[in-house]
């Protein structure tokens, strides 16, 4: 048996909203058992074989793949921050040498 299904937003931050038995709202009620007796869609909602055919048609992404990219957008973040990171320490530790050297030389032409 299917669902309904209703779009909210648009482009990346598009949702959808899912009714696995019924729809009920002030003006109206849909049941997915009666879902051949409505003009649809009907304010927006739809009849759909099933979730993952709403998320295609609609062009939302599902759950699992908002997920996938915001773990892939971590790990870009976690990377770049650690370059950045490893960056400084060599600074540093090129500044420390550089000390050192120095105040090697001037011991030596005391």
């Amino acid at each position: 048996m299917g669902i309904f299904a209703k779009k909210i937003g648009e482009g990346e931050d598009a949702q959808l909203i899912c009714a696995p038995r019924r729809v009920l709202c002030n003006d109206y009620e849909l049941l997915v058992e009666n879902k051949d007796d409505y003009d649809l869609p009907l304010d927006g909602w739809d009849y759909y074989e099933s979730e993952e055919v709403a998320y295609q048609t609609l062009g939302v992404k599902t759950p699992e793949e908002v997920e996938a990219e915001e773990g892939a957008e971590r790990e870009k973040e976690r990377e770049e921050h650690l370059k950045k990171v490893e960056k400084q320490r060599n600074k540093l530790a090129k500044k420390k040498t550089t000390k050192k050297k120095s105040k090697k030389k001037s011991k030596k032409t005391e």
